[in-house]
């Protein structure tokens, strides 16, 4: 009787969340993000890339196999352009998620100072880039910033969260209209490479590992140290504890979903990165001697 009644609930979360994901697309999804992937998809020649996460293991990588990287088309996130790395890479993709890129309150000094750095090192491209950003993020105001720059294009795509299942799900992936429940930089980079038509993905700098590096304080402040290939940034969680814990299981459920995905497009992701917490995809190391 108990596994009966398991079933039925399990049944009925998944109809519920399927319910949800079409009232999402309907109300969220747009068409330019779905013919954006569609018309990039027929520029694509090659069947490799490589994901850069930001990651502390990216910098012994990078270090000793640039060279390597090169040779790959290459794809960046969020503050990668301020490392020296990003002129000698030349990276061909490059994903922003994070709000505060797209923020206009001028009043949060960290916020205006991390937008600033990003528009003037990406203005200095003098290689062809396109940049992905959120559809609800995509205004003329935030693109007129790069509009001088004739090597840069910017497209938008769907981040519309996907829940429910799978076979649903995969469906409205495999069609650009939303992206997993994660709103983590690289799962959204590897939903954009897969959809573009790439065959094997790997991932460098995708350490994922700040679950050991956050602490409670005495007067119940989270305080968590994100580790970086370039440094550290210290960060206070304004939620509780379980919130976040919450937040970190949508981050990993989703690495597990792109899994899925990827299987069923006959795409393959490999996690090439030293010491990685993931643990969705395949093991693979993919430059020798690269811990030396």
């Amino acid at each position: 009787m108990k596994q009966f009644l398991k079933n039925v609930f399990e049944i009925c979360r998944s109809l519920f969340y399927s319910i949800v994901s079409v009232i999402s697309v309907v109300l969220l999804s747009r068409y330019s993000g779905v013919k954006t992937i569609k018309k990039l998809r027929r520029e694509r020649v090659g069947d490799r890339c490589i994901i850069l996460g930001n990651g502390p293991s990216l910098s012994p990588v990078l270090k000793l196999h640039t060279k390597e990287i090169c040779q790959y088309d290459t794809i960046c996130v969020n503050m990668f352009c301020a490392s020296e790395s990003f002129n000698i890479i030349k990276p061909k993709y490059y994903i922003l998620t994070d709000p505060g890129f797209f923020s206009t309150d001028e009043t949060n000094h960290r916020i205006s100072l991390m937008k600033r750095k990003l528009v003037s090192c990406i203005s200095s491209v003098n290689w062809d880039m396109i940049i992905f950003i959120p559809v609800n993020f995509y205004n003329k105001t935030w693109t007129s910033q790069f509009a001088n720059n004739r090597y840069i294009r910017i497209y938008p795509y769907n981040s519309t969260a996907i829940i429910g299942k799978d076979s649903l799900r995969n469906f409205f992936l495999r069609n650009n209209l939303g992206m997993p429940r994660s709103n983590n930089v690289l799962c959204a980079a590897l939903m954009l490479m897969l959809n573009l038509g790439y065959k094997e993905l790997y991932l460098l700098g995708a350490d994922h590992n700040w679950l050991s590096s956050f602490r409670v304080s005495n007067d119940n402040k989270i305080y968590i140290d994100v580790p970086h290939f370039n440094g550290i940034d210290r960060t206070i969680i304004n939620s509780k504890l379980s919130d976040w814990l919450v937040t970190q299981y949508v981050v990993f459920k989703g690495h597990e979903e792109i899994s899925i995905y990827a299987n069923s497009i006959n795409a393959h992701v490999f996690n090439a990165t030293e010491g990685s917490l993931v643990d969705s995809y395949v093991r693979k190391t993919l430059f020798s001697h690269e811990c030396d």
